[in-house]
């Protein structure tokens, strides 16, 4: 079945679906930022600061009453988690399961950005687990070289050991990430069943269309390694149950 949309009811179904043709949608408050996040999926942290850094404006212009402490306030008390979505985000615990399948690739040895130094790793996550949590600046080792994106040898293991769900990110102390142990920060309401790889489908698409009132497939799966034909398959049962 093939459906034809107009620019003007695309944009319109777009900004709905956003949330930005109201700032009431949500309700007001900490309770509001949430539901919006929920709602979104995910939004980018981005260090980056016009007036504001930019993840700030995400929620200010969606949500009435915002605060830029209610991220803080949700992170701490369990209700959303840092990883990665496209890029580095805050996502709604309630989706922690959907995360799964990246952090267990990663951890059986898939390169996220920089080869693993097991031994750093090792000395890193002894030094949390009997310290507590720790941030890149506890460490005083440095950069190798000199080079733009150069990282000091902890900095690398840090970001290793967060992205394969080793650690998690506690809170953040002006921006700066403080790292502890996930079995110290996940809370125990969280749902940790990996989810098969019909029901991530299901998630992409599902979270996807709600966010944004459609799209294709691609963008669904960005980034999601050889997920192509599952996400065709399963939106074509979706079409066909009547769910999509």
């Amino acid at each position: 079945m093939t459906e034809s949309l107009s620019l003007v009811n695309a944009r319109k179904l777009l900004l709905d679906h956003q949330r930005l043709n109201s700032r009431r949608h949500f309700g007001s408050g900490i309770k509001a930022t949430l539901n919006a996040i929920e709602h979104l999926g995910y939004f980018q942290l981005d260090t980056l600061s016009v007036v504001e850094r930019a993840h700030l404006h995400t929620l200010w212009n969606r949500v009435d009453g915002f605060k830029p402490d209610h991220i803080d306030k949700l992170q701490r008390s369990g209700k959303i988690f840092e990883h990665w979505a496209h890029a580095l985000a805050l996502l709604p615990m309630r989706d922690y399961r959907f995360s799964l399948p990246m952090m267990h690739r990663i951890a059986a040895g898939e390169t996220h950005w920089y080869p693993k130094n097991k031994k750093v790793c090792k000395y890193v996550l002894d030094r949390i687990r009997n310290e507590g949590a720790l941030a890149a600046k506890d460490f005083d080792d440095k950069p190798t070289s000199k080079a733009m994106w150069a990282r000091a040898p902890s900095m690398h293991a840090l970001e290793q050991l967060f992205i394969e769900g080793e650690l998690m990110i506690a809170y953040r102390n002006n921006f700066h990430k403080v790292y502890d142990l996930t079995e110290r920060v996940l809370p125990d309401s969280a749902e940790t069943k990996v989810p098969t790889e019909e029901e991530l489908c299901r998630h992409l698409i599902s979270s996807f269309i709600r966010a944004h009132g459609f799209g294709q497939l691609n963008e669904m799966s960005y980034l999601r390694k050889g997920l192509g034909p599952a996400m065709r398959k399963t939106a074509l049962e979706m079409i066909e149950e009547g769910s999509l």
